[in-house]
């Protein structure tokens, strides 16, 4: 049995009522894995120009920031946000649409329909992973030889 059908079972609601509170649901995963992303990525970020400017300085700060970056490793490898964030919101998305197109509202918003999911998507395109954002503000912040 699928989780839906066991979920409109065991609450013994209707399906509309169900899907509804579903869609309310990946609404609210999607809002809190995009927040991880990008609290991620900033705090790795920070950690990642911060260490070769500390290393020689302050080794106790530097320690924390490799614990942290660790930290901040493995809850991406784990929760994953950016493709989770992708997929809750593309899912609340297409249950909204189908939402409409019941009613018989989705011709009237279609234009502003396309418009949105192709704005998301180029957003979602753009997203860095945590490796890639981390390589690429090591190559940003590597200290560059004055040429003689």
């Amino acid at each position: 049995m699928s989780k839906l059908k066991a979920l409109i079972i065991i609450a013994g609601a209707n399906p509309k009522t169900t899907i509804k509170k579903i869609n309310k649901r990946y609404y609210n995963l999607a809002n809190f894995y995009k927040y991880l992303y990008y609290i991620n990525r900033i705090i790795a970020g920070f950690c990642v120009v911060l260490i070769p400017i500390l290393l020689s300085t302050r080794k106790e700060i530097v320690t924390i920031l490799f614990i942290l970056m660790a930290l901040i490793m493995v809850l991406d490898t784990v929760l994953n946000p950016m493709e989770s964030w992708i997929r809750y919101s593309v899912s609340s998305d297409m249950l909204y649409v189908e939402e409409l197109k019941k009613s018989g509202k989705y011709e009237e918003f279609e234009k502003e329909i396309k418009i949105i999911t192709e704005t998301e998507n180029e957003l979602f395109a753009s997203l860095l992973s945590l490796s890639e954002l981390i390589e690429k503000l090591r190559k940003n912040n590597t200290t560059k030889e004055p040429s003689e």
